[in-house]
């Protein structure tokens, strides 16, 4: 562990690789040694090769579900397998089903197979299960406005506002951008106004 450590300190990748190797040969059934192991050789591996060593892993007893999701996340840069990125996906999601970057990534694999009312659903879960991502629900209402639903996005993220705009700075942000984008910037400029006034610090 020392090892690894200093190799990472000192950037040494071939070093740091090889540590974890190491240790992953003496823990083989620790999931943090073995999912650093997979972490460093996937660095340089070939790309069906990365996706063969986490086959190896994933379909182990007891195998913890991050190794799911990194295989999904594999399959999915394929760009040409996204009938098995979704189900890898969803497999993940069983396990960890609230997980909003297992559900952004099911939503992004829906899309890509040109699936998007699908994907806004899923989109609309994952915003609502983080309710402080900000991200999450700038991409929900960008989905809703691709398929021409912007006032339903909309709607969203002025009630995300409404609940958390004296908390953070973030949906009122988020809200007024979704505005510009659909040029309504006075209504943006109001809803300022009133957030100014949730926090006028």
């Amino acid at each position: 562990l020392a090892r690894l450590s200093l190799a990472g300190y000192e950037a040494d990748l071939r070093a740091e690789e090889l540590a974890a190797t190491r240790l992953h040969a003496m823990f083989p059934e620790d999931q943090w040694a073995t999912f650093t192991f997979f972490r460093l050789r996937s660095r340089t591996a070939p790309h069906a090769e990365s996706i063969a060593l986490l086959d190896s892993i994933r379909l182990t007893k007891d195998a913890a579900p991050v190794f799911e999701l990194q295989h999904a996340f594999l399959l999915a840069a394929d760009g040409r397998r996204l009938e098995g990125t979704e189900k890898s996906f969803r497999r993940y999601l069983r396990f960890v089903p609230q997980d909003v970057t297992g559900l952004s990534g099911l939503a992004d694999t829906l899309a890509a197979s040109n699936r998007h009312v699908e994907a806004l659903d899923v989109r609309r879960l994952a915003a609502t299960v983080d309710d402080t991502n900000e991200t999450t629900a700038s991409l929900y209402f960008s989905a809703c406005r691709q398929l021409n639903r912007a006032e339903e996005g909309l709607e969203f993220l002025r009630n995300r506002f409404e609940a958390y705009g004296s908390k953070s700075a973030g949906p009122a942000i988020a809200a007024f951008q979704a505005y510009e984008a659909l040029e309504r910037r006075e209504e943006g400029f109001r809803l300022l106004d009133v957030a100014l006034a949730k926090r006028p610090d």
